[in-house]
């Protein structure tokens, strides 16, 4: 007997989480929704998948064996579970891609490949994994992006992993090095970087545990295909980086639809991963009778990955360019021509109702900056003034009361503005003396434009020497560079962290009945300098001073060990806020 999934191959509604990767932030994840994006990680890869089938019932108790024992299991004293181990033969030369749904958004995808490693003599094995996933934080979609590169040996076992994590603007860095290889009594060593903090922890390893794809790896080398054969194994957990048991279970054959839409005969499999301190998610995921991963499905993130070729994975319908950004009402018809705009900011519709009485006043808090002045409407509403040139005071606005600090002055593990490269840039722009200090920290805006190739293809940040050297960064990385070349000329300053309005890269409709295609609000980061007893913003993307087609959210100095730390109310706040063009004055 078959059992058939419903028909509609893409079905349910995403649920916003921030998911694993922002757990050593104030505010966190739903521990439940982190774990299950963690698992399904196990998988394939990466973050979440979805579809109709019911959450099933733990797969067994601890305390019951499983019904299939291979020849490579062990008792490792998990209850008395046996354990699949490393061992037996080793496909490789292949590569996967899913493409990820939620309802008909296709919302993200993943790529796996297999190869032997040619610079080794012993045959180990590489794995390259790409995991792409937009998520939803209130309006906001946030890309959500993990790489890891695995080498394990020609027997399955662990030898090395490194990764790279980017949730939004922010990126985490893990690297795993196993000493004893082989041995017992090994440990896995885990280092964690986040902008200059480093932190480190050792796990206990032994031949019972299995790398970063397990689960694919089993399932090619030995495909579960009899209805009731259990497998169990202890897996590292993708983000986690942790150790967990991973139990599997074939309910037998089942039709289930495909992208095309079209059902196919495939064997369905409940899966279920229990991390150490026992919290348990559940899946379901499809494979064909040689093993190959055909569909997932986690209950609870409501996201379905198909199997698919590269094009139709990676057609995604934002650019993985964009890590952040999220709608906006009204229209900057130029926005780069602007000298003022208007812009109100509120939360999102129902968020007050949903937030308990006690912290409803606190859901938003813009703030006053450099060229930004903001009055309060009522709780959680602003009204915001954005303005090329320094505005003279109005009743009832808010203007910044920002201060130099020594931080904006000092040098730092991102900021070198010591570095004898930088110097060089800085002394070149700033050499006329003829200048003042604005004029210096705008023809600076130009160098930095014109010398540094802008390259959205780097993530996070990055450190201005290196910027020199590369003479290429993202956004990020030029802001940080200009902001080292004007504290070499002792000039303070900092990055500021916001939103900037982006007309619709989508050309109007021939139809004067359609609706405009809309524009957004997309994470920009930029410079403040200090001149003239004022804070002057300086866009290097604008090659001098900022329009006004932003919101200033926070700033940073990027003193060490706190770099990320401006970033916590930026992604408070998008997440919450809804925004819409009130005025643009020409």
């Amino acid at each position: 007997m078959f059992f058939t999934v419903r028909s509609n191959p893409r079905s349910s509604v995403f649920r916003s989480s921030w998911s694993v990767f922002a757990s050593s932030w104030r505010w966190r994840p739903n521990p439940s929704l982190a774990m299950m994006t963690a698992f399904a990680m196990t998988v394939l890869g990466i973050g979440s998948t979805g579809c109709d089938i019911p959450q099933r019932p733990p797969l067994a108790k601890k305390s019951d064996k499983p019904k299939t024992v291979y020849n490579d299991a062990s008792e490792d004293g998990t209850g008395g579970e046996s354990l699949e181990l490393a061992g037996g033969r080793i496909d490789v030369g292949w590569d996967t891609w899913d493409a990820y749904y939620v309802g008909d958004r296709h919302v993200g995808y993943n790529h796996i490949s297999c190869e032997v490693d040619q610079d080794s003599d012993r045959d180990d094995i590489v794995y390259e994994m790409d995991n792409v996933l937009f998520i939803n934080q209130g309006q906001a979609r946030t890309l959500q992006r993990l790489r890891q590169t695995s080498k394990e040996t020609n027997k399955g076992r662990l030898i090395n992993f490194d990764s790279s994590l980017q949730v939004g603007p922010v990126v985490t860095r893990h690297n795993g090095i196993l000493s004893g290889l082989n041995g017992e009594g090994s440990l896995l060593q885990v280092e964690t970087l986040r902008g200059s903090k480093r932190t480190t922890k050792t796990i206990p390893w032994d031949k019972t545990n299995r790398g970063l794809i397990a689960i694919e790896q089993s399932l090619r080398n030995r495909p579960l295909i009899n209805k009731g054969e259990m497998r169990s194994m202890k897996v590292l957990l993708s983000g986690y980086y942790d150790v967990a048991i991973a139990r599997l279970k074939c309910s037998g054959d089942a039709y289930v639809p495909m992208l095309d839409g079209e059902s196919m005969r495939l064997i369905e499999i409940n899966y279920e991963v229990e991390k150490s301190e026992g919290e348990t998610t559940y899946s379901t995921l499809w494979i064909d009778p040689s093993g190959n991963v055909r569909r997932t499905y986690t209950p609870g993130i409501d996201l379905v990955s198909y199997r698919t070729d590269k094009m139709t994975a990676t057609n995604l319908p934002q650019s993985i360019e964009q890590p952040l950004w999220l709608p906006v009402k009204g229209k900057i018809d130029q926005p780069a021509k602007a000298k003022r705009i208007g812009y109100e900011v509120s939360p999102l519709p129902g968020l007050i109702e949903r937030t308990p009485e006690e912290d409803r006043d606190y859901l938003l808090d813009i703030i006053a900056a450099p060229r930004q002045t903001i009055r309060k409407v009522s709780a959680n509403r602003f009204q915001v003034l954005v303005s090329r040139q320094q505005e003279p005071e109005r009743r009832g606005f808010e203007t910044s009361d920002m201060t130099p600090s020594k931080f904006d002055t000092a040098p730092s593990g991102y900021i070198d503005y010591r570095d004898r490269t930088v110097r060089r840039f800085a002394d070149a722009a700033g050499a006329s003396k003829s200048l003042s200090k604005e004029e210096i920290a705008i023809e600076m805006t130009r160098t930095v434009q014109s010398l540094i190739q802008k390259d959205p293809t780097k993530i996070g940040l990055v450190k201005a020497s290196d910027v020199a050297k590369l003479s290429s960064a993202n956004e990020l990385g030029r802001s940080i560079f200009l902001c080292a070349m004007l504290r070499a000329k002792g000039i303070p300053s900092r990055v500021a962290l916001g939103i900037k309005y982006q007309p619709s890269d989508q050309p109007p409709s021939d139809d004067p009945e359609e609706p405009e295609p809309p524009a957004r609000m997309i994470y920009h980061p930029w410079t403040l300098a200090y001149v003239d007893n004022q804070w002057v913003p300086l866009d290097v993307e604008a090659g001098g001073i900022a329009p006004p087609d932003r919101i200033t959210l926070s700033t940073a100095t990027f003193a060490d060990k706190s770099e990320y730390r401006a970033f916590i109310p930026f992604l408070e706040a998008v997440s919450r806020m809804q925004v819409n063009v009130l005025k643009a004055q020409y």
